[in-house]
């Protein structure tokens, strides 16, 4: 009223429903992104925030459906507001669980050539081998110097890998050569005299008289062999 003029207006208000909120992810491992699915309802725009501040920049998104790689294991609170407009929203918050990797071990070995040798895995509940075998430990025979993977896996699914060695060593050249025939592995002799038989080629030797010397003097009483 104006002077006692009148005039009339209107104004049409309009209620919008207001938008639910929510979200679901992934299940993740260290080191793996994960991925939110927005499930909200009558939203048209989302601001995300992780609760991971170490991630810097890659904390925050506006995607509808973003992915995000925890900067390490442990627990998060993961906010999500989203709305048809910033004075109509809704806010939802959870928290997820991002599962450490496991550390797995696994033993080395040195043998000597036809020896065989038992790697044994450790730090997870499953593994798998580049033999494929799938039990903790494995037990070969190789011929060579070899390297076998094996993976761990945790009971969430999350899985890293290591490398176990067995060294192997080739077999010594052991020759016996005697006082009488230093070139030969074996000795002649007159009944009554003796003889001084000498190994080479390995750096410790054990006879089959129990002497621990590379070189043995015997005078046997008839032919004899000595291992």
């Amino acid at each position: 009223v104006t002077n006692g003029c009148i005039a009339t207006d209107t104004v049409r208000v309009a209620v919008v429903p207001k938008p639910i909120t929510q979200f679901t992810n992934t299940s993740v491992c260290q080191g793996t992104s994960t991925t939110f699915t927005d499930q909200s309802i009558g939203s048209s725009f989302w601001q995300w925030n992780f609760g991971d501040p170490a991630s810097g920049v890659d904390n925050t998104s506006t995607l509808q459906n973003p992915m995000h790689t925890f900067s390490t294991a442990g627990s998060y609170t993961v906010t999500l507001i989203s709305g048809s407009q910033p004075t109509c929203s809704d806010t939802v918050i959870q928290t997820v669980i991002v599962n450490p990797l496991p550390v797995v071990t696994v033993s080395s070995a040195t043998i000597c050539a036809g020896s065989s040798a038992t790697l044994t895995a450790s730090g997870a509940n499953s593994y798998s081998w580049s033999t494929g075998t799938t039990t903790d430990s494995i037990t070969v025979s190789p011929t060579s110097t070899t390297s076998y993977t094996v993976t761990g896996t945790t009971s969430f699914g999350c899985l890293s890998t290591t490398v176990g060695t067995i060294v192997v060593n080739p077999l010594p050249i052991v020759t016996i050569g005697s006082s009488t025939n230093p070139v030969s592995n074996s000795a002649t002799i007159c009944m009554g005299q003796s003889a001084t038989l000498t190994a080479s080629g390995a750096n410790s030797y054990s006879w089959s008289t129990g002497a621990t010397s590379d070189s043995i003097t015997d005078n046997p009483a008839s032919n004899t062999s000595y291992t």
